[in-house]
């Protein structure tokens, strides 16, 4: 367990935490008058992390009041289910989400949608794992909108600022005073981890996220992972010029992918989704080196990003 106080407020704290074996989840805490964990992690992350975080501050879960879950995927709400039998929190995220929450099989065909109906796979084994990380479905007590405020108390307040594309409610909680905002998954850069590219769902939402967060005055960027970007650091923590840089990489990524599907769509008319995607990837490996799943041929466990600007590009179905 590792928690940290953020230079910006005292009440601020980091939780770092390990899912799924090898990769980092950053969760935040704030201890306003309601006391607010900012993502749940996956299923064991509450008892593992969470719990022996608070207790170090003198508190346990149930002194938790809020959950704000920055989206609905597996890896930021997983620990939703096993929180809410151990506390009287409640559960704030955007309505666009809610069902990824609430309905477990609907979250499943959602996030696999492109392995399933474009490849053609079978996710049966996924779905085992996934229900590891999860358990069970969770609440949502407040549905928020873009621009809705979350009042803590005292001089915490946090603007709902909506960003889709990596999942359709997508958010940032925006403390403007303190020139902060909890950013979850939404900004990506190059990716979550060397070898893979940024996760969205769709392509357009992405970029446009990507431009209205340049357009705000945010200080500090905190990110749910760290990032791959064009520097070497990687914190999860960015600031200043590394925020700007972080939100620039997103942007001409997303970009540099659209025009290659573009590219690849017009050499290859008419062809399907994975012939489209092998031409794009293999036009990208030189500017965005990845890895590969040897069963498509695709960057390893992403055919989604693909399929968001092929969906869009052929006007086909798209989750």
């Amino acid at each position: 367990m590792s928690l940290t106080v953020l230079p910006h407020d005292p009440r601020i704290y980091r939780i770092t935490a390990i899912w799924n074996w090898d990769s980092i989840v950053e969760l935040f805490f704030i201890d306003a008058p309601t006391r607010a964990l900012i993502d749940t992690g996956a299923s064991d992350t509450p008892r593992r992390y969470v719990e022996p975080a608070l207790r170090t501050l003198g508190l346990k879960l149930d002194d938790i009041d809020v959950i704000l879950n920055t989206h609905g995927h597996q890896d930021h709400m997983g620990g939703n289910h096993w929180l809410l039998a151990h506390s009287q929190a409640q559960v704030y995220m955007h309505q666009a989400d809610a069902f990824l929450v609430s309905d477990l099989d609907a979250h499943m065909a959602y996030i696999w949608h492109a392995d399933t109906h474009a490849l053609g796979q079978d996710v049966s084994g996924r779905r085992a794992q996934f229900m590891q990380t999860v358990t069970g479905p969770s609440a949502v007590h407040r549905r928020l909108a873009d621009d809705d405020v979350v009042d803590l108390g005292d001089d915490v307040q946090l603007r709902v600022v909506h960003v889709p594309g990596h999942s359709p409610g997508s958010v940032a909680y925006h403390w403007e005073d303190k020139g902060i905002a909890f950013i979850g998954d939404a900004v990506q850069g190059f990716g979550s981890k060397p070898g893979m590219f940024p996760l969205y769902y769709t392509a357009s939402g992405y970029e446009e996220s990507m431009v209205r967060l340049a357009g705000m005055q945010i200080e500090t960027l905190a990110l749910a992972h760290r990032y791959v970007w064009s520097r070497t650091d990687r914190d999860a923590l960015r600031s200043g010029r590394e925020a700007e840089e972080t939100v620039r990489d997103s942007i001409d990524v997303v970009r540099m992918v659209g025009q290659a599907m573009a590219e690849a769509m017009k050499s290859h008319a008419g062809a399907d989704f994975l012939t489209v995607a092998r031409a794009a990837a293999q036009a990208l490996a030189a500017d965005m080196p990845f890895s590969v799943d040897p069963r498509t041929g695709l960057p390893t466990g992403l055919p989604a990003t693909l399929y968001a600007h092929y969906s869009e590009l052929t006007g086909g179905d798209a989750v």
